[in-house]
């Protein structure tokens, strides 16, 4: 996939009521034909951060930090977060690294995809 449609409905829809997982990004991207899901998330999450439809966030023990990078620093922050994986625990980035839809977002979801 190189071009990734913004705003991408579908997936921001799934934060209508929640948080959006990095891991259902990385579902959705990847039932779309992405040959390289990882990367592609990584983009979405950019260029939906940058168009200020979604807020980047990461749940740890204790709180919930958003982050306020953009651009290359917020990629870059992304992939070591998720390259961090432990062995023990490869599945915690992915569900632990979470988009909150914005009211800008909220705003453009139609009533058909407001679950």
């Amino acid at each position: 996939m190189t071009l990734l449609p913004v705003p991408d409905l579908t997936t921001l829809s799934r934060g209508w009521r929640d948080w959006i997982l990095f891991a259902e990004v990385e579902e959705h991207l990847r039932d779309r034909g992405s040959m390289n899901v990882r990367r592609d998330s990584i983009e979405w999450a950019v260029l939906h951060q940058a168009a200020d439809y979604v807020r980047v966030g990461v749940i740890l023990p204790d709180r919930i930090q958003w982050w306020d990078q953009a651009g290359a620093a917020l990629s870059s922050r992304l992939q070591a977060w998720l390259d961090g994986a432990p062995v023990e625990d490869p599945l915690g980035p992915v569900t632990n690294q979470f988009f909150d839809i914005t009211d800008c977002a909220e705003e453009l979801i139609p009533e058909n995809l407001r679950f």
